[in-house]
Parts: C-alpha cells; sequence; structure tokens
C-alpha cells in the first residue's frame, strides 16, 4: 500500500514524505484510500520523482499538498488532474524560501 496513514518513521525519507504527503491530499472522510486516489499518488510520486519528495522542504509539501487538493476540488476527479497540472504545482513549490515559506518572484 501506498500510504500509511498510521505513521511512518522520519528514517525513511521517502516514505515518509509520501506519507505526509497523503495525510495532506486525503480529501476522503473515511480511513480506507480508494484505489482510484491510490493510483493518483502513485502518479504524483511518478511524475515528481522519489528524490523531488524526499528532499522537499515542509513549506514545500504544505504548498504542494493545498495546490494538489485545490485542484481536486475543482475538477472533482483524480484523473482529471494532468500530469502537467502535478507538475504545475511543483513548480509553484519551486518559488518558496526554504526558511520562511515566503514567495519568491
Amino acid at each position: 500500500m501506498l500510504c500509511n496513514l498510521s505513521g511512518s518513521d522520519e528514517s525513511d525519507n521517502v516514505e515518509y514524505r509520501t506519507n505526509k504527503l497523503c495525510q495532506r491530499l486525503k480529501m476522503e472522510k473515511t480511513l480506507s484510500i480508494s484505489e482510484e486516489y491510490e493510483a493518483f499518488l502513485r502518479r504524483v510520486v511518478s511524475v515528481l520523482g522519489q528524490e523531488t519528495l524526499a528532499e522537499m522542504s515542509k513549506h514545500q509539501e504544505t504548498v504542494l499538498g493545498e495546490t494538489l487538493a485545490d485542484l481536486w476540488e475543482e475538477i472533482r476527479s483524480y484523473e482529471g488532474i494532468t500530469n502537467e497540472m502535478i507538475k504545475g504545482a511543483w513548480d509553484v513549490t519551486t518559488h518558496i524560501h526554504p526558511v520562511d515559506g515566503s514567495f519568491r518572484y
């Protein structure tokens, strides 16, 4: 299972970051994760790469999660969020100051 929402150890940074992203993106009210949601998260990891997820700052993690959640709210379908939209959500995070989380232009 891609998402382990019961917790994760920070010693495996990629798994920890992926689980944190799962928690941020969890838009369902139940504890079960739909297959569509799992596929979407696998696609996010595939598009952005495990190394990117492992190295992103907490501020980037927050903005990425919020941006993807906003896209889902607008489109109401994980399949409707394209790979280009996922890349665009990541591009937004590259303008964040790593220390204070402010946007740089």
